[in-house]
């Protein structure tokens, strides 16, 4: 228990140690630990620079595979040092979120109970040999540790571990399994393997206090008792899948596939990155979260009723690929659970910067960086004393500024004459169409003297289309010169900056406009007479879309999902709209789509324009079914780009997004062209086939709790083919 880092002791330490025979000689300590190497490693641990290998958790080997990818320039590095501070999650998540939505496709499309048993067994089998392999090398690590001669000893401690394997699966298991209620046994040897998971670290660490000879014998022990317990499930998981195959090659090949699989990716993550990372108890509870989600399936397969009503009545499939579905569906929640656990680790908003920024913006030449109040820059040139100009970040002077999704990020300076000498845009979770332009505009405002008056909307243009962004951005130059005055000339502007407009937004035209368009909704959605819609759409497309350019897209989907957002009070109108979305979803399902959405109605419009002039088409049913299902590939690309690369642009090819802002240039004019023209032939050409946020929307019609209170659904006039109440794609 006692450190030291003298060699003359570590030796005495070493000679009093009963090992025989000795590995080398103890005056090697001294050539070993030379004082120079003891002096730099401690102060690389004292000033916190290094992690420290210990025998529980030997992270040299993880930083070793790291520095080998560094010099070999492979971008997976990247993705694998962001593993360091993630603890066990991005290993855990994978494997529970395969096994909910497995049970669940299993709850909305119907079992039979035979085949599920036959796949369940087949999943217990994959998660026992991942256990076995994981605890096995569990072991020859805390050998190495305590005994030693790990190398002398490997191919006895696997000799062990391969005929506890074989007496559990040819004495043990057999039996059990020839007695029946496999499934019912094949939980009680899942959980014994929790029970010797959770009690592993305390015995590896027991272990020191003993002897040499008693260390290599519980060894020993452990790695029969290892072999005897996953061995002894692998004839219940066979038995499972002869029950439901009925051919002996089937179920047996399947079942060495799983085992084995398991087995060979225990060894690959426990060796690479678990133990180094997680450590030996990290690890094994890691495996008992393993164990404990493997049994899931089990108690779903033995106890779940085989048709679930509340779920069945919404299985039905609207596409012929519900394989690839389910499969876009777990990449997609993978893509986000990663995004979560990834900005936990992220960086603060940016509030340093090169000096070649810093001088495009101030004019300045040489730059000193104070911290205090805040980060801030002192500007000097080369031929004078003092300071000419102060530059900061807002988001280090005025962070509590948000704009339409959340916090807006500028870079300005100012001089002591309260001149502001620049502004760069630096980052935002705006939606990029509504904020083209900005670097432009930004640079409008040089020169504007703020001890005249703040900038406001009645001094300067906003941004077009961009309304809320630019009072936000205003706002934040304005707090932030305050703020660099105070600090970097010890005075107050003249004129002290406006409070937030918002704040009154709940008796703006735009609120009460919009409270009154979605108060309409539910008379106008449960009286289901078409012209009443129609006439809706309209007054929902010149207020929502041409006037307030106010429209629901995949970019409010991104900034909620990365809890990027303005605040109730700064943008009311914002998050009523949201809500609404939201709320209707869950009780009606693709509500917003056909009554409310501005560029869905411009479209409808245009169709109807169409079809009054003879020009709309009906294409073929099966190709078509097959063309809609587009909408929901390009959903699921875009959410994984987005939550993956921590960019968000990817959500940005919209046409909606640019058709009521006045962007209307290069391709994303084609595209806004190319919806209206389709349009005309086939009804609501974008949203039918390629709208992202539209598909996101359709999955509600599986929720559509109060679907049954809406008005009577007439499948004959449906133009999607659409035959069921529940239709994904209704």
């Amino acid at each position: 228990g006692r450190v030291t880092e003298d060699p003359d002791l570590l030796a005495a330490r070493y000679r009093a140690t009963a090992l025989d025979p000795r590995p080398f000689p103890a005056e090697s300590f001294r050539a070993l630990l030379p004082a120079e190497s003891i002096r730099f490693v401690r102060e690389q641990l004292d000033a916190g620079a290094s992690e420290l290998n210990t025998d529980a958790r030997p992270v040299t080997y993880y930083l070793n595979m790291v520095l080998w990818g560094k010099l070999t320039a492979s971008g997976f590095i990247d993705w694998l040092e962001r593993l360091r501070n993630l603890g066990p999650w991005p290993y855990l998540i994978p494997f529970g979120l395969g096994v909910g939505l497995w049970m669940l496709r299993r709850g909305l499309e119907g079992f039979a109970r035979p085949q599920l048993l036959r796949q369940t067994g087949s999943l217990v089998l994959a998660t026992l040999g991942f256990i076995a392999m994981a605890v096995q090398l569990l072991i020859l690590l805390s050998y190495q540790a305590h005994v030693g001669f790990m190398f002398e000893r490997i191919a006895l401690l696997n000799g062990v571990f391969m005929t506890g394997l074989a007496l559990g699966a040819g004495g043990v298991g057999r039996r059990l399994a020839e007695e029946g209620a496999a499934e019912l046994k094949l939980m009680g040897v899942t959980g014994l393997v929790v029970v010797g998971l959770l009690a592993l670290p305390a015995l590896f660490d027991g272990l020191g206090g003993l002897g040499g000879g008693a260390q290599e014998a519980v060894y020993v022990t452990l790695s029969l008792l290892v072999g005897l317990l996953t061995g002894a499930g692998f004839p219940l998981g066979v038995h499972l899948t002869q029950t439901a195959t009925g051919q002996v090659l089937v179920s047996s090949g399947a079942s060495e596939a799983a085992d084995s699989l398991g087995g060979a990716l225990g060894g690959l993550l426990t060796g690479a990155l678990l133990v180094p990372l997680l450590g030996v108890r990290g690890t094994c509870y890691l495996l008992v979260g393993y164990a404990l989600i493997g049994l899931l399936p089990l108690l779903f397969a033995r106890f779940a009723p085989e048709a679930i009503p509340a779920l069945r009545i919404r299985g039905g499939r609207a596409f012929p690929w519900p394989g690839l579905s389910w499969f876009l569906g777990f990449a997609v929640l993978l893509a986000f659970s990663w995004n979560l656990l990834s900005r936990q680790s992220e960086p603060g908003p940016q509030v340093r910067f090169d000096e070649r920024l810093l001088e495009a913006v101030s004019g300045s030449s040489r730059f000193e960086l104070i911290d205090q109040p805040f980060f801030w820059y002192r500007g000097t040139e080369d031929t004078a004393g003092g300071a000419v100009s102060a530059t900061a970040a807002s988001m280090a002077t005025a962070p509590q500024v948000l704009g339409y999704a959340g916090p807006i990020n500028v870079l300005l300076a100012i001089d002591q004459g309260g001149l502001l000498r620049g502004v760069r845009y630096i980052a935002s979770r705006e939606t990029p169409a509504y904020i083209e332009g900005i670097e432009v505009w930004l640079d409008g405002l040089r020169g504007a003297d703020l001890r005249q008056a703040p900038l406001s909307l009645d001094r300067v243009d906003g941004l077009s289309g961009a309304t809320v962004t630019s009072r936000a951005v205003l706002e934040a130059v304005n707090r932030s010169a305050q703020a660099l005055a105070r600090a970097a000339f010890g005075a107050d502007l003249v004129a002290e900056p406006s409070a937030p407009a918002a704040a009154a937004g709940l008796w703006t035209p735009g609120f009460l406009v919009t409270l009154g368009l979605l108060a309409l909704f539910f008379p106008v959605y449960l009286r289901g007479d078409e012209r009443l819609r129609l006439l809706y759409l309209g007054a929902c497309l010149a207020l929502l879309g041409v006037w307030l350019n106010s429209l629901v897209t995949e970019v409010d989907l991104i900034n909620l999902s990365q809890g990027n957002a303005s605040s109730w009070e700064h943008n009311p109108q914002r998050w009523l709209l949201i809500g609404f979305v939201a709320v209707t979803g869950v009780l009606f399902g693709q509500a917003w789509c056909g009554y409310l959405c501005p560029f869905g109605a411009l479209q409808e419009l245009v169709s109807r324009l169409g079809r009054w002039a003879g020009w709309r088409v009906y294409p073929d049913r099966p190709l078509e079914t097959r063309v809609r299902y587009l909408k929901f590939l390009l959903l699921a690309l875009m959410l994984v780009a987005v939550w993956l690369s921590g960019e968000g642009f990817w959500a940005a090819f919209n046409p909606m997004q640019h058709a009521f802002g006045g962007h209307w240039t290069g391709w994303m004019l084609g595209l806004l062209v190319l919806s209206l023209v389709g349009s005309l032939f086939y009804v609501r050409f974008w949203c039918r086939y390629f709208c992202p946020f539209g598909a996101f929307l359709a999955l509600t019609n599986k929720i559509a709790l109060l679907r049954r209170f809406g008005p009577r659904r007439r499948f004959e006039h449906c133009d999607l083919g659409v035959h069921e109440e529940y239709d994904i794609d209704c």
